[in-house]
Formats: structure tokens, sequence, C-alpha cells
């Protein structure tokens, strides 16, 4: 499973995602797990969860818009259409299967600056407070809104994901950070 939260303040947008990867029952705690899940591109920063094959497609794409203004039009007009093709090339979707296509959308959060959109599906929503997806995103959201007080934000992140992980085998407390701001990344235990 995997968990990717992020909170819009003051003009940058803050990431936070679990180092847990999963295959089938097998799940790993990995830095690198963690990495793929937060990613830079340009000035964007996306963090996601889904099927890796489909992750990979999604990255290509956001690779070939990087140095393009984020808005919702240039992902509707622009990323799901292109997404949609190129899965329709590589066999993913066929005419017997067209009913069952949003299954293979990875779900992600993107940000530029202070802009953060939620991407799930074929669904595009300009997000102004603080979103997650994946496994146990409600919990994270209502932890991260009383644990506000903290002046930093990435305090927040991490005190939140880290509750959530000593709840769920499937969430690992090893943290990534990163923030459109510095675009860095940044481990937490």
């Amino acid at each position: 499973m995997s968990l990717v939260c992020a909170i819009p303040r003051r003009g940058a947008v803050y990431f936070a995602a679990d180092t847990q990867t999963t295959c089938g029952s097998y799940g790993a705690c990995i830095e690198a797990g963690s990495l793929y899940k937060l990613q830079v591109i340009g000035n964007f920063v996306v963090g996601f969860v889904g099927s890796v094959s489909h992750i990979e497609i999604a990255l290509s794409i956001l690779n070939e818009l990087k140095g393009r203004r984020l808005s919702r039009g240039l992902i509707i007009n622009e990323y799901l259409p292109r997404f949609i093709d190129r899965c329709r090339n590589l066999g993913f979707i066929t005419e017997k299967a067209n009913e069952s296509y949003r299954d293979i959308f990875p779900s992600f959060l993107i940000a530029e600056g202070g802009k953060l959109f939620m991407v799930n599906k074929s669904l595009v929503i300009r997000m102004r407070t603080p979103e997650a997806i994946g496994s146990g995103c409600t919990y994270v959201i209502n932890s991260i809104n009383q644990e506000m007080k903290e002046k930093d934000i990435n305090d927040n992140l991490v005190i939140a994901i880290q509750k959530y992980g000593s709840k769920n085998i499937y969430v690992n407390k090893i943290v990534t950070l990163v923030n459109t701001k510095t675009l860095s990344l940044e481990v937490r235990e």
C-alpha cells in the first residue's frame, strides 16, 4: 500500500510519503519505494499511488509536459488524452475492457508553486486544503488537521504518517518529504 499527502501553505505545497513498498502480501521498507512515490519533474512535485507500470506511463507524459504551467486544463487536455492513448497502444485498454479502463489510472497529487491538484482516475480537482491519497488517507487528513499546532509543516506530515503507520502494517513510519519551494527530497524516521 502507499500513502501520499500534501499540505498547501504559504505559497508552497509540502508533500510526504511513507516508505512501504508492497508486492502482493509482501511489504518492504525501502527508500527507493518512497523516492518513487514522490517525484520532482521540472517545477512539478508529484506524489503517486497505484500500479508501477501505469505510474511509469504517467511519469513519461509528465516529463513531456515539464516547463509548462500547471493548470487543470493542462491535466485534462494534455495529460489525460495522452495517458489513455498510450495505455490503448500498450494493450491496457481494449474494446472488451473499455468499461473498466478507469481502473488503470494511477492516483496522484501534483503541485507547482502553491497550486495543488488531485488527479483520481479521470477526475481533476484543485485542492486548497490538506489532501491525502492511498491507504489511510482519511485518518491521516484528520491527524494533520489536529496536529497543525506544530509550526513545522514537515513535522505535521511526519507525525500524521507515523501515527497511521503504527496502526497499519502496510504503511511504514519512515517518511520522505519534498516541497515546491526547495524541490529537494528528505527522509525522516
